[in-house]
């Protein structure tokens, strides 16, 4: 039994300095020997919980993609609307992205290593569902496409992403529970509008302008 949780650790350490080392370089720049330090462990106990680098990086997307499942899977089930419910998705997202590594380093390698895994299938399909849930209950306009919508909250999170990664590498930048809602007020600026009713509301360019 002790030797099972020391192993345990070992395996836990190693995937939160790899996480860092992914998140900060990418999996081509992260280096095994600066995660085994980071870790203090040798390359032997590396090699033994993870043979390869490729198993490595597989299990830090799997340790960030089941970190974000367990924080959002309960979402659906509270006493809000569809877009209420989006909202918080958009809260949750987002703060793991700026206070967890290994969220941060699962979402990078997601794109870097495509297929070996993906990260947002913790969170996107609920997204998806939850936006259409609220286009059927007539929360959106019928003009809407729920697809477009549900590719705006994903470009958000990508922009969060960029965000916490920058303020990992210097924390002087501010608070991450500001820029957190920050993102979420971008979201409430443009799912209520951001131009005002009347006459200067009109955008549209002149007649010449149209194609």
């Amino acid at each position: 039994m002790v030797r099972q949780q020391r192993a345990e650790r070992t395996r836990t350490a190693l995937l939160r300095a790899a996480a860092e080392e992914m998140d900060e370089l990418g999996y081509c720049g992260a280096s095994l020997n600066r995660t085994c330090a980071l870790a203090g462990v040798t390359m032997g106990a590396l090699t033994f919980h993870f043979p390869t680098k490729d198993r490595l990086a597989d299990a830090v997307i799997a340790a960030g993609t089941s970190s974000v499942d367990a924080a959002v899977r309960r979402i659906p089930e509270l006493a809000l609307s569809p877009l209420g419910k989006v909202r918080l998705m958009l809260l949750t997202v987002g703060g793991l992205l700026h206070h967890d590594c290994v969220v941060r380093a699962a979402a990078r390698l997601s794109r870097e290593l495509s297929p070996s895994g993906d990260w947002t299938n913790a969170w996107l399909p609920l997204t998806e569902e939850l936006i259409a849930q609220a286009q059927s209950q007539g929360q959106l306009r019928r003009s809407l496409r729920s697809a477009d919508v549900s590719r705006l909250f994903a470009y958000l999170c990508s922009g969060i992403e960029a965000q916490a990664r920058e303020r990992a590498a210097h924390p002087d930048t501010g608070r991450a529970d500001d820029a957190v809602h920050q993102l979420v007020r971008l979201w409430d600026a443009v799912l209520h509008g951001l131009i005002t009713a009347g006459p200067d509301a009109n955008c549209s360019p002149p007649h010449s302008e149209r194609p």
